[in-house]
């Protein structure tokens, strides 16, 4: 999940059908509940630095879902 500010477009249907984009705020409750999160046995959360963010901001928001998480 990420906030992207256009529509994901894959190459190929292996990626898409294996793959599921949802365009929300990785660092809300209720973003990851959608997703399923009590279920997940892995998280992988990548530092975001789209939207003009600070390292500091970036690295924030990555603590803070992976607390959530």
């Amino acid at each position: 999940m990420a906030e992207f500010d256009n529509q994901l477009n894959f190459t190929t249907s292996d990626i898409k059908s294996r793959v599921q984009f949802i365009n929300d705020d990785f660092t809300k409750v209720t973003t990851l509940q959608k997703t399923g999160i009590s279920q997940a046995e892995t998280c992988i959360i990548l530092c975001d630095k789209t939207h003009n963010r600070s390292n500091q901001d970036a690295d924030d928001r990555t603590i803070i879902a992976a607390l959530t998480a």
